[in-house]
């Protein structure tokens, strides 16, 4: 009897020390969510604004912050988790001449090594678009001015991985981290279907994800009500910037909010260009001193390559160009009036055979005579 009363004692020691492990685990994870509500809260979003849908929390419809994520000390630093942008086509184009419209990106890219093949592996559960994906790979592999490539590998070692998966709405895409690619995109097949998508748009909406994957936002991000900083692809607040040389309102945008049930299933002339400045083939550069001084000739020079036309800037507070606009080297002569310090820039535009433009600067000292 005595035996048994210490069985008993012993039994329930085991079991209220069970019961406060299991206690203290809930409480852990509730108070992981408070401090993740916190952060989201503290990145500027309204909590009315922020939806619980299971393992994350989902933000504006297109930002995703798992429940388990890191939260950083320093609210400035990067946490470990990447967004998730999510979209639907649009049943309406958005109006024509509207400001709020214009190439962006979220200031994260792909580095130069991952560029050159960003590898995309077929997941079994959306084998039957493969030949959309193939569409929608050969969407952003027509620009050929770019230097980024798409292909479909079939070993384990690819960049992105695409699935099908029961999502709300069309398609779920990770944004840049670290220098590579998003590494997933989720497309509702079903949902495509049921709402009576042709293989053509099926491509268009694949694309799009393919674009938030290599750093695009959505063109018309404020004309939806998307926040203009938002959360980078680590949780860091960012600006949605607009591409240098793209900007302007592009109504035919592949990236605006799920692009649009009409469009012709073809990247917009703006897009292409877009991708080739974010993605040149090469890296334009200008060589030449930083420093200078007056009464004095210096040479700069641009990458040299065929089909492409120079056309270079020189500011008259500084000096003018003696020999070689046109071309990639140029002469230029100082000025010899004045003895104050003037910083400037030199500016090189560069145009390729089909009209692809970008503008580079090189800052520059002007120093008094030696």
């Amino acid at each position: 009897m005595k035996t048994n009363k210490i069985l008993n004692l012993s039994l329930l020691v085991i079991l209220l020390a069970g019961s406060c492990k299991k206690d203290n685990n809930n409480m852990q994870v509730i108070d992981e969510k408070k401090e993740v509500l916190s952060y989201i809260k503290s990145l500027g979003f309204s909590e009315s604004s922020i939806i619980d849908i299971g393992n994350e929390y989902v933000v504006e419809g297109d930002i995703s912050f798992p429940k388990n994520m890191k939260i950083p000390v320093n609210k400035s630093l990067k946490v470990e988790a990447p967004l998730i942008l999510q979209d639907k086509l649009m049943s309406t184009l958005p109006a024509i001449g509207d400001s709020k419209i214009s190439q962006t990106y979220t200031g994260n890219l792909v580095n130069a090594d991952n560029r050159i093949n960003v590898r995309i592996f077929i997941d079994p559960s959306i084998t039957n678009l493969t030949n959309e994906i193939n569409a929608a790979i050969g969407l952003w592999n027509s620009v050929t001015q770019a230097g980024i490539f798409f292909s479909i590998v079939s070993g384990a070692a690819y960049d992105i991985l695409i699935v099908n998966e029961a999502i709300s709405g069309y398609g779920l895409a990770r944004s840049p981290l670290n220098g590579s690619a998003g590494n997933l995109v989720r497309i509702n097949t079903q949902s495509m279907i049921n709402d009576g998508l042709n293989p053509n748009q099926m491509s268009t909406v694949i694309a799009h994800e393919f674009g938030h994957c290599i750093g695009f936002r959505h063109t018309d991000w404020l004309q939806v009500g998307e926040s203009s900083y938002g959360v980078d692809d680590v949780g860091t607040a960012v600006n949605a910037i607009e591409v240098p040389n793209a900007g302007g309102t592009d109504v035919n945008s592949i990236m605006n909010s799920g692009p649009n049930n009409t469009l012709a299933g073809v990247l917009s002339n703006k897009d292409a260009v877009a991708l080739w400045n974010l993605y040149p083939k090469i890296s334009w550069t200008i060589i030449g001193p930083n420093t200078i001084w007056r009464g004095v000739e210096y040479e700069y020079w641009g990458s040299n390559t065929n089909g492409v036309t120079f056309t270079w800037t020189v500011p008259s507070s500084i000096g003018t160009i003696t020999s070689g606009q046109g071309t990639n080297h140029i002469t230029i002569e100082t000025i010899t009036t004045g003895t104050q310090l003037i910083n400037s820039n030199i500016k090189l535009k560069v145009v390729d055979s089909n009209g692809f433009s970008s503008i580079l600067s090189h800052a520059i000292t002007l120093k008094s005579g030696r």
